[in-house]
């Protein structure tokens, strides 16, 4: 048995890490995310306090997630961890600092497991989407006004298959004499559900390429929300942009929703 011991502890401390910046110690803990990435917790020494913080990494979307505290699902779950870690946050150069305080050093190793449980509770809770996005819901609302202002209000069919026989649905579907053009909206209010937005649209428009003649289909457009550009610029998000980017050409558009007067010419 101290064979297995020995195995388990030599195993997880091997998973622990450090950089040292001097008058800050980052360490890098074993505590995974569910979206698989390491938390990290900040050591300063203040007088004769020691600080662990989350080094503001939540706030600047490092962890790859938005949290969304006006949510109100995420808001309850968020005061529960912050009351249960007994957690304080600071604003800071235009961020927001997630911290622990102590003056016992042989207490530190407390609040850097506390503070990183909380880290790792957030983070995943904000990669669950527990009910439909309602900004994705919004934008929806919004192009469907602006295609029924510019285009007429017959002119699109909206949140349809192409055919009966079809499960897939496009946001909006405009059939006309020389065939059919089909739009996906992508939006979200985090780079989680954005990134699923523009996954799930991208899967759509590649499952119906080989009905592609039989549905006479001459254009595929993406119609991206672009009003919040950390959400677009996300490293979570750019992956997938960048890959719907290079991939289009004169049947397959991106149009961004700041320049939705393009529309016009690619319909």
């Amino acid at each position: 048995m101290d064979n297995i011991f020995e195995t388990i502890v030599q195993a997880y401390q091997s998973l622990w890490h450090f950089k040292d910046y001097g008058n800050t110690l980052e360490i890098i803990t074993p505590v995974a995310t569910v979206n698989n990435m390491f938390v990290s917790i900040f050591i300063t020494k203040r007088g004769d306090n020691y600080i662990a913080t989350d080094g503001g990494w939540i706030d600047a979307g490092l962890y790859e997630c938005e949290i969304n505290w006006k949510a109100n699902v995420f808001n309850k779950i968020g005061a529960f961890y912050l009351e249960s870690f007994e957690i304080q946050r600071i604003y800071v150069k235009e961020r927001t600092f997630y911290y622990k305080r102590i003056d016992q050093l042989e207490l530190l190793p407390n609040i850097v497991f506390d503070l990183a449980n909380f880290v790792n509770a957030i983070v995943s809770s904000a990669n669950i989407q527990f009910v439909s996005d309602r900004v994705d819901m919004t934008f929806k609302k919004e192009v469907r006004g602006y295609l029924r202002r510019e285009f007429g209000v017959d002119r699109f069919e909206y949140d349809k298959p192409l055919s009966d026989n079809m499960t897939i649905r496009f946001n909006a579907i405009e059939r006309n004499h020389r065939g059919v053009n089909l739009i996906n909206f992508v939006s979200g209010s985090n780079s989680s559900y954005y990134a699923s937005s523009l996954c799930r649209s991208n899967m759509n428009f590649q499952l119906i390429l080989p009905l592609r003649d039989r549905y006479s289909i001459q254009n595929t457009v993406t119609l991206l929300d672009d009003r919040k550009r950390s959400i677009i610029e996300s490293p979570q998000v750019q992956t997938y942009y960048d890959y719907l980017i290079d991939n289009q050409n004169d049947k397959n558009k991106v149009i961004l929703w700041s320049q939705k007067a393009d529309l016009a010419q690619a319909i």
